[in-house]
């Protein structure tokens, strides 16, 4: 299939799948999401050091991003300004590993 034959969006579509197939099939329990649902605040625990937080819509656009300077096991994020819905969330961990979970946001 020549891709560059096709309209922009078609190519936004296909690399939005991509982004999604990869965040849902990657999370192995390496760290926990509380609450979730959650309104205002996010507090993510991790038995690994962080290296940042990403968060992402199901559109796959980042609608937050987070570098830590100073691992602590929990981090607390104010997501009062995200819109109601599901979310991804992308920690990567000081190995540059990285695993994604979903967030629900009320």
């Amino acid at each position: 299939m020549n891709y560059e034959s096709k309209p922009k969006i078609m190519k936004r579509v296909i690399l939005t799948f991509i982004l999604l197939a990869t965040f849902i099939f990657s999370y192995a329990g390496n760290f926990d999401i509380y609450p979730n649902p959650a309104a205002n605040e996010i507090s993510i625990n991790s038995t690994s050091q962080v290296k940042s937080i990403e968060i992402f819509n199901l559109l796959g656009s980042k609608v937050f991003s987070k570098e830590i300077q100073n691992f602590e096991s929990v981090q607390n994020l104010n997501i009062s300004k995200l819109k109601e819905g599901r979310y991804f969330v992308k920690i990567v961990f000081l190995n540059n590993t990285s695993e994604v979970t979903t967030l629900i946001k009320k």
